[in-house]
């Protein structure tokens, strides 16, 4: 070394590495944790998005070929009804399924198609409906002109006439017997009245009871199945109407209706409000029919009515939760015609 030179001292190595280790570890700031490979990173779970079927139903008619589609959620399907003058027919089957083409029914003026859902304790909800309204055929040509019925297109004789029967003429209510109401009706020429005049029925008894249905003719004759649940005459009237004219048409019947016998009185067993009624026997020993319709009247000493409940026969029986009813000293019980009472208990 010169003289009047300044050397720097050589660092030691054990300060350099003393040096390097401080400055490492001043200066690293931890970053993020690495990112796991995408081989072990657990999927995440997504929301689950549920598609729910859009209800669909279409209803069409061509060249004499019904064609139904129906679509709708799982346990869906799908009713058809037709309406011709011989009654109503109808089918019945599972949504999302093919629905192979049916022929028209002949003389079929409406097909009414509807989408229900999955059958449940309370019914089968109604979902989606269509309506096809038929065109009716064109008379041949040369034919003699005729006045169309009211709102079905179906052509009518310039005069008719007829006769209105029922039977029987005595019926037992409460028994499986209806009364079987007949319109017949004809042409000037006496052929039968053409198929599909309606035919409004009435049956009105003497203790007020009112009965109405419309029928159309089915070879000339419109018909009728009704059962009465009061005692008396009762009077049935068939009616055509035409537009202009409340009767292009008019007849009229009668037959009575009578108290079916019981074969004892039946007991009424009370514990706490529940009430029990029956049996029921008519005097051949037979139940009557389930659904026939018993009333029930608490009376107070002059003869009021406090209480009062309409409750069907089930398996010869009557049973009705009875309320505390202040003031009522009897039970008055009529069926099918005939009237028991009992003392109120309360």
């Amino acid at each position: 070394m010169k003289p009047g030179t300044v050397s720097a001292a050589r660092p030691r190595p054990a300060l350099l590495a003393v040096l390097l280790t401080a400055c490492l570890t001043a200066c690293h700031r931890p970053g993020p944790s690495p990112t796991p490979a995408a081989s072990t990173v657990a999927p995440s779970t997504a929301d689950t998005v549920t598609l729910t079927r859009l209800p669909t139903l279409t209803l069409t008619a061509r060249a004499g070929t019904l064609t139904l589609s129906a679509a709708g959620p799982p346990g869906a399907a799908w009713w058809l009804t037709c309406d011709t003058p011989a009654g109503p027919l109808r089918w019945t089957g599972p949504a999302n399924q093919p629905v192979a083409p049916r022929p028209l029914p002949a003389q079929a003026h409406r097909c009414d198609a509807s989408l229900h859902a999955a059958a449940t304790d309370a019914g089968s909800p109604l979902l989606l409906r269509r309506t096809l309204r038929l065109p009716r055929a064109a008379p041949p040509a040369g034919a003699a002109p005729a006045t169309a019925a009211p709102g079905n297109g179906t052509a009518l004789p310039a005069s008719l006439s007829g006769a209105v029967t029922v039977a029987p003429a005595e019926l037992r209510i409460g028994l499986r017997e209806p009364w079987l109401l007949r319109a017949a009706l004809r042409g000037p020429d006496g052929t039968p009245a053409p198929d599909g005049v309606p035919v409004l029925l009435t049956a009105r008894g003497a203790g007020g009871e009112t009965l109405s249905a419309t029928r159309v003719t089915v070879n000339g004759e419109a018909l009728w199945q009704l059962t009465p649940e009061t005692p008396g005459e009762f009077t049935f009237t068939a009616r055509v109407i035409r537009p202009g004219q409340p009767d292009a048409w008019r007849g009229a019947a009668r037959a009575q209706a009578v108290s079916s016998l019981l074969g004892r009185t039946p007991q009424a067993l009370w514990a706490g409000e529940d009430l029990t009624l029956g049996p029921l026997r008519w005097v051949t020993g037979a139940l009557p029919d389930d659904g026939t319709p018993v009333t029930l009247q608490a009376l107070s000493r002059s003869g009021t009515v406090v209480w009062s409940a309409v409750l069907p026969v089930a398996q010869g029986q009557v049973r009705a939760r009875v309320p505390g009813v202040r003031g009522a000293v009897s039970l008055r019980v009529r069926f099918a015609g005939q009237e028991v009472s009992f003392p109120w208990q309360d």
